[in-house]
């Protein structure tokens, strides 16, 4: 499934996905049915973080489904998604490196290069774990 625009497309579709009415939803937030309505619909900005969460919660979204819904909310907010803030700020070498790739204008291809060779990393480690 493509990933969507904004974080109000997202949020609808999911919500719609798991056939929750828009104000059992707004109910279940504890926000109200306008104010969903209005963030759905771009009219408003993301919801605040601890609703975020619980939103992850109420239509069981996969980790994939949670990070595309970070990254929307912090497009929305011009700034790198809430889930990521506080990893970055909590490891200096994190800014570092992305001020240094910044530096040397790293682009798509260099990024994907860097993330496969984590993610090959990470399957190695998986992997190494199941053998224990």
């Amino acid at each position: 499934m493509p990933e969507q625009s904004d974080f109000g497309s997202f949020l609808k579709e999911k919500r719609l996905a798991r056939h929750i009415t828009l104000r059992r939803m707004a109910e279940l937030l504890g926000v109200s049915a306008p104010f969903l309505s209005d963030v759905e619909k771009s009219r408003r900005g993301p919801l605040s973080v601890d609703k975020m969460q619980a939103m992850c919660s109420l239509l069981a979204l996969s980790d994939d489904e949670q990070a595309e819904m970070y990254d929307l909310a912090g497009r929305a907010r011009n700034m790198a998604g809430q889930d990521l803030q506080a990893y970055i700020m909590d490891h200096a070498s994190v800014a570092l490196a992305l001020r240094t790739a910044r530096d040397m204008q790293y682009g798509e291809a260099e990024w994907r290069r860097i993330v496969e060779d984590m993610l090959k990393r990470k399957d190695e480690i998986l992997s190494e774990k199941k053998q224990e």
